[in-house]
């Protein structure tokens, strides 16, 4: 495995979070869910870098010791209603928690002469947001991201949801287990896929989530703005 030394904002440096798993006792712990303490306090800046794709939030340079690079890039959050047309907002799980949705997507691209392969695995178990503010939401802001299958092409990116299809099913089947993706990028080539997150958030708030590339390979952030953020090891990306 390649590790990436170099994880540069196009318009401003930035060093990636870190996490710690917390021991069973913490105030905060669910059981069922996994509570991963806040990052380090340190200075991020998230630019929106480039005005002809519709909802970007965040653009990446990112550099292994081989000088191969990819470009990461994240978008802005769509959804809040129906995932299914039929008029209910959100997603209920069998269990009959009723949870808020929203579609999030990634981009790839491989500005390198060498083909690499990306592998993804989002974890069963849902993740929790210590309110680290003086803002007065309070309570468990818990967050699900899942890796639903489907096409995204970047004429979807001003559809409703994203323009997927098959959601619901999707969730029916694979809720409360890992999910995962592995795709193969030729050089000059890009991949873009979806990201859904379920959510119970106490008070609301606002979402940002995105991959990004560190020393130990791919993680993938969740923020509730003003609340806190956490971030998880989520896989890799090789070249062949």
């Amino acid at each position: 495995m390649k590790h990436w030394i170099l994880l540069s904002l196009i318009l401003l440096a930035c060093v990636p979070s870190t996490s710690k798993s917390p021991p069973t006792e913490d105030q905060n712990y669910i059981p069922g869910h996994v509570t991963i303490p806040p990052p380090a306090e340190q200075p991020r800046t998230f630019y929106a870098s480039d005005s002809t794709i519709p909802y970007l939030d965040t653009t990446w340079l990112c550099t292994d010791p081989s000088g191969h690079s990819v470009i990461i890039q994240n978008g802005l959050p769509r959804g809040g209603g129906s995932i299914d047309g039929s008029g209910i907002r959100g997603y209920i799980a069998a269990n009959g928690v009723h949870y808020g949705s929203a579609l999030f997507w990634s981009r790839l691209v491989n500005v390198s002469t060498e083909s690499f392969t990306i592998r993804l695995t989002f974890p069963a178990d849902s993740l929790v947001i210590p309110n680290t503010s003086n803002f007065s939401l309070s309570g468990h802001h818990i967050l699900r991201p899942i890796l639903p299958t489907g096409t995204l092409t970047a004429d979807k990116l001003t559809k409703y949801n994203y323009g997927i299809e098959g959601l619901k099913p999707f969730l029916d089947e694979h809720f409360g287990m890992p999910t995962r993706l592995e795709q193969t990028i030729g050089p000059g080539e890009e991949y873009m896929f979806y990201v859904t997150l379920l959510s119970k958030v106490s008070g609301g708030g606002v979402l940002r989530t995105g991959l990004i590339a560190g020393e130990e390979g791919l993680r993938y952030s969740l923020r509730l703005e003003p609340v806190g953020e956490v971030s998880f090891p989520c896989g890799e990306i090789t070249f062949n």
